[in-house]
C-alpha cells in the first residue's frame, strides 16, 4: 500500500484533493500516521465518479469503523485519549452525511433520461402519460 500526498494537486480533483478535505495529509509514518491508502482514496473516488461527497462520506465512514475499536489507555500515569481523535472523525461524518442529504440524488432511471435524446433534460413532453392509459381507439 501506498501513502503519499502532494500539496501541489490539491486544485485537481483526485486522491491529493481529497486527503486535504478529510486531513488525512500526515503521510511521512505511511499507515501508523495516515488512516488511507492512496489505493483506498482512489477506489472510493472510481466507485462514486459523479459524487465526490459521496466518495468522501464513505471514507470518512471508514475511519469511523477503524477508530470505534481505539480505546482510551492509561498506565502508571501515562495516558492516551483515543476517543477524541474518534469524536473528531465522528463529527465529520455527520457533517459529511448532512451535506450529502442536501444533495439531490441521481438515480439510476433519471441519469438513464440524462442520455436520453431530448439532450439531457430533465423534464420532456409526454412525460407523465402511461402506456396503460387509452390513446384513441386502441389501448396500449
Amino acid at each position: 500500500m501506498a501513502y503519499t500526498y502532494d500539496p501541489s494537486k490539491v486544485s485537481e480533483k483526485g486522491k491529493d484533493a481529497m486527503r486535504f478535505q478529510l486531513g488525512d495529509t500526515l503521510v511521512d509514518g505511511e499507515g501508523a500516521t495516515a488512516f488511507l491508502a492512496d489505493e483506498e482514496i482512489t477506489a472510493m473516488i472510481e466507485a462514486y465518479p459523479r459524487s465526490w461527497k459521496r466518495a468522501k462520506y464513505r471514507l470518512i465512514e471508514a475511519v469511523c469503523n477503524r477508530l470505534s475499536f481505539e480505546t482510551d489507555w492509561s498506565d502508571d500515569g501515562t495516558s492516551f485519549k483515543l476517543d477524541q481523535r474518534a469524536e473528531r472523525w465522528r463529527k465529520m461524518l455527520e457533517a459529511a452525511k448532512k451535506d450529502l442529504e442536501t444533495t439531490v440524488p441521481i438515480s439510476g432511471s433519471i441519469a438513464d433520461g440524462m442520455r436520453g435524446p431530448d439532450q439531457g433534460h430533465y423534464f420532456y413532453s409526454g412525460m407523465q402519460q402511461s402506456p396503460y392509459t387509452e390513446k384513441g381507439d386502441k389501448k396500449l
